[in-house]
């Protein structure tokens, strides 16, 4: 259970298959669910993986999507935000949420155990880069469209490419939470 909350996509499988292991979930759930994570690439529509496992148990689901993404929360955004040209290999990261354009009434909501409001990963989510999502000025005003428990998104798990990355950047910045 240490990689709740991890960045890194190599964390996926050990994740889900913890969260199996202690579960009873029916066994045929859980092999559909592991057999999804384990072809997951950063190219992979959540979304569409989401769809597949909408009958399965919905603590599944959100083990599943868990292992899948990381909470915002989790992840430092005030350097890229301040300097999107730190990006780098990052601008390409998956980010999910329910209203990240603010499109819709209500706060977006990221997926997963985020928070109590997260959505299950379904074609309903809305998918746009990092780079994209940093672009959204009003996202990120205080009373824009994230929520407060999960900051209104969550992202897909970063490659080792990306995760190291993000490490060099972050790595001498205090944590600090996005404006």
């Amino acid at each position: 259970m240490e990689t709740i909350g991890s960045l890194r996509d190599g964390d996926t499988l050990l994740y889900l298959r913890g969260r199996c292991g202690q579960a009873g979930w029916d066994s045929r759930d859980k092999a559909t669910a592991l057999a999804l994570a384990v072809n997951v690439t950063s190219e992979t529509d959540l979304r569409e993986l989401g769809a597949q496992i909408h009958d399965v148990h919905f603590g599944l689901q959100k083990a599943f999507a868990d292992a899948v993404t990381f909470s915002a929360d989790s992840f430092d955004v005030s350097a890229f935000h301040k300097d999107p040209s730190l990006l780098g290999p990052l601008a390409t990261v998956w980010v999910y949420g329910s209203n990240l354009h603010g499109t819709y009434t209500g706060r977006s909501h990221g997926v997963g155990d985020a928070c109590q409001h997260a959505r299950s990963l379904s074609p309903r989510l809305e998918r746009i880069s990092l780079a994209q999502l940093l672009s959204l000025e009003e996202f990120w005003q205080w009373n824009g469209p994230m929520c407060s428990f999960c900051s209104g998104w969550s992202g897909q798990r970063l490659t080792q490419e990306q995760y190291t990355h993000y490490l060099s950047v972050t790595a001498d910045s205090p944590r600090t939470v996005a404006p």
